[in-house]
């Protein structure tokens, strides 16, 4: 393999979004994924493009995500265009159903609130009646308890299989090395970064870490901000059904082959993916059978689980230290709403230190207060 500009130690959405956003650059990049080493969340997803939820303690949050949404259709057409795969993204609007009078008080309060924190809002959620719902969901009937939702325009949703698929088609058809290496050791050498995993090395002046879970060994190594915690999700998935719901919710979205996701539980977990019985457990399914009876009558066919890589807010960290310039660590749990902004801003910080006010609300430097 040729020397490359850039080293991107991470095969999830968020390393190679980086890795595409670098390559439409014209910056010769190589990717290591460790593959199935540290399970990753990028393809056990629920599949939404989310702003209504982001941000509630941190409005920065609300803004970064919605400037990723915004990107979101130039993104998945470029894809689509190298590749020559849908992606299935579709920008719809999204739910929050909210189960009797005190769920939606308590949302309405939340959307005001978020809605409060900033001059200009992002957002722009409104809160449905029961009455609004039934209007937008016909054929579905929604069980007694529902008393209404949240509705947010900007929400969406994605096939998180077919971005990965898009991802890679796209990084290779413009001759980028997708490599399987489970990095264990990175180390700077003069103007170089070295990674290792086993006896095999790679080497390059540029290095972004974005190994999800990984990142706990790998940044520490360089000085750079690694704290991450595992958080595991399950999600249900059932047969194919003839009805049709036609927006997705927080918890609850059809795909276009017909079937049924429900999800996704937030456990916290060390490195764990064994599937718990989540209809007892959880209570996801009882509460989407609340929300749509009609989930009664349908089979659940599988399930499985998926480990997220959460920072001690939610929200995404950069981090750089200067004593290893050219290194940076990328540590974040909404890899599939993030990646257009991946793709873009965060790629065009990387390669020329643009945007760096957009990105220093997210540096570790806000841990230290």
């Amino acid at each position: 393999m040729a020397h490359p500009d850039y080293l991107v130690v991470g095969g999830g959405v968020v390393g190679l979004s980086v890795a595409w956003g670098l390559v439409t650059k014209g910056i010769k990049v190589a990717v290591l994924d460790a593959g199935h080493a540290l399970p990753q969340a990028s393809s056990a997803n629920f599949g939404l493009v989310w702003l209504q939820s982001k941000g509630e303690k941190f409005p920065e949050y609300g803004v970064w995500t919605r400037a990723a949404i915004d990107a979101w259709p130039t993104f998945a057409a470029e894809l689509q265009d190298i590749s020559g795969v849908q992606t299935r993204y579709r920008r719809s609007g999204g739910l929050a159903y909210c189960l009797g009078e005190d769920e939606w008080q308590s949302r309405s309060a939340k959307v005001n609130a978020m809605r409060a924190m900033h001059s200009a809002d992002p957002y722009q959620t409104e809160m449905l009646t029961r009455r609004d719902l039934e209007r937008e969901i016909q054929g579905v009937a929604l069980g007694a308890e529902v008393s209404g939702a949240s509705w947010c325009p900007h929400d969406g949703e994605v096939d998180p299989l077919r971005l990965m698929q898009a991802l890679r088609i796209a990084l290779r058809r413009r001759g980028v090395d997708i490599i399987r290496a489970d990095a264990s050791k990175v180390e700077r050498k003069g103007d170089d970064y070295t990674v290792r995993a086993g006896d095999q090395s790679w080497h390059a002046a540029r290095l972004v870490l974005a190994a999800g879970l990984g990142n706990a060994v790998l940044a520490p190594q360089l000085g750079l901000h690694g704290k991450v915690r595992a958080d595991r999700g399950q999600i249900l998935v059932t047969e194919r059904v003839p009805w049709r719901l036609p927006l997705p919710a927080n918890g609850l979205r059809q795909t276009p082959d017909g079937t049924v996701l429900i999800g996704a539980t937030k456990e916290g977990a060390e490195l764990d993916l064994q599937v718990t019985d989540p209809i007892r457990a959880s209570g996801m399914a009882v509460r989407a059978t609340r929300i749509v009876p009609q989930l009664r009558q349908v089979r659940v066919v599988r399930s499985w689980a998926g480990l997220r890589t959460m920072s001690n807010d939610s929200a995404p960290v950069y981090a750089r230290n200067p004593e290893a310039p050219g290194a940076t660590a990328i540590n974040c749990h909404s890899g599939i709403t993030l990646a257009s902004i991946h793709a873009s801003i965060v790629a065009e910080w990387l390669s020329d230190g643009s945007h760096q006010e957009q990105i220093s609300p997210f540096t570790p430097r806000r841990f230290d207060v």
